[in-house]
């Protein structure tokens, strides 16, 4: 399982649906926001399928629930929103800091 979070309105939707092909790289595009959790399988030709889980920006104070059996993690930052940033960093180290998430790898978009 790869799990997908980053705080609100960071763009976790539009990434998730990019990586499927779902849509052209159209920046007029809009998404609702995630009031829960999505789970989309990405299939490759002659590979595993592989299940991202994302977790809305919402959320961040139960993610924690969701960290068992994650082996990878995309964790989504908006660099254009400044003020922001402040409570990216603060989410992403608590996210680092959780025990069950040791082996993860963790990539940020």
């Amino acid at each position: 399982m790869i799990l997908c979070v980053g705080p609100e309105a960071t763009g976790k939707t539009l990434l998730l649906r990019r990586l499927l092909n779902l849509t052209k790289p159209d920046l007029s595009l809009t998404t609702v926001p995630t009031v829960g959790v999505n789970i989309v399988t990405l299939i490759e030709p002659e590979k595993l399928p592989i299940d991202i889980r994302e977790l809305g920006g919402s959320m961040a104070p139960i993610w924690h629930n969701y960290y068992g059996g994650v082996r990878k993690v995309i964790y989504v930052i908006d660099g254009v929103n400044l003020t922001q940033l402040g409570e990216a960093t603060l989410q992403l180290m608590e996210l680092l800091e959780n025990p069950k998430l040791r082996a993860a790898q963790v990539t940020t978009h």
